[in-house]
C-alpha cells in the first residue's frame, strides 16, 4: 500500500503508539497483497529488519518483527512454505550501531547513515549460505535499509534476498 492517508496514520499508531495489536490486521493485509505470499513461499528464511538497541529500547518493540511473525502465522494457516520454526530467524540479522532515524534524512544521507550498519555474525553464516531470504520491514522510502540488510545477508552467503514491506512512500512526480 502507499504510505499515505489513511494508512500512514494507522501505521504511525502501530509503530509509535505501541499499538502492537494492529500487527495482525496489517500483516494479514500484507499477506493478501499481490506478490507477497509467493515471495514468502519461496523464501528459505524470513528475517525482520533489525532495530538499533537504542531505538528498540525507546519504542519497546520491533514493528518489523511483529509483522514478520504475523506473516509466518499466515504461511502456517495457508499450509505454505517450510516449517515456520526454522524459517523465521528474528535474531539472524543485527544492527551494529545506533543510527540517526531515517525519517529525518534525505535519500543520500540515508544511504550513508546505514552504510555497514547491518551484520550477520560469522557463526550464523551457515544458516544463510545458499538460502533465499525474505527481509520484512514496515515502510520503504528510498530502499536504503533494505539494501543494507541485503548487503549483509549476501555477504554472509545468501543466494538471494527479497524485501517484503507493508507500505511504500508514494513517488513524487
Amino acid at each position: 500500500m502507499d504510505y499515505d492517508y489513511p494508512w500512514n496514520r494507522c501505521i504511525a499508531r502501530f509503530k509509535y503508539d505501541r499499538q502492537t495489536g494492529l500487527a495482525r490486521t496489517l500483516g494479514t493485509l500484507m499477506w493478501h497483497a499481490p506478490g507477497i505470499a509467493p515471495a514468502l513461499e519461496q523464501a528459505d528464511l524470513v528475517v525482520p529488519m533489525p532495530l538499533s538497541s537504542q531505538r528498540l529500547n525507546t519504542r519497546g518493540f520491533n514493528q518489523a518483527h511483529e509483522l514478520a511473525r504475523e506473516l509466518e502465522r499466515q504461511c502456517a494457516l495457508n499450509h505454505t512454505g517450510s516449517s515456520t520454526h526454522r524459517r523465521y530467524q528474528p535474531h539472524l540479522l543485527h544492527r551494529l550501531r545506533d543510527t540517526q532515524a531515517q525519517s529525518s534524512l534525505d535519500a543520500t544521507t540515508r544511504r550513508a547513515n546505514l552504510a555497514h550498519a547491518c551484520h550477520v555474525l560469522p557463526v550464523d553464516h551457515r544458516w544463510v549460505q545458499g538460502r533465499q531470504v525474505a527481509v520484512i520491514d514496515d515502510i520503504l522510502t528510498t530502499g536504503a535499509s533494505l539494501n543494507e540488510a541485503a548487503r549483509a545477508l549476501l555477504q554472509a552467503g545468501a543466494q538471494s534476498v527479497v524485501g517484503v514491506v507493508l507500505a511504500r512512500t508514494p513517488e513524487v512526480s
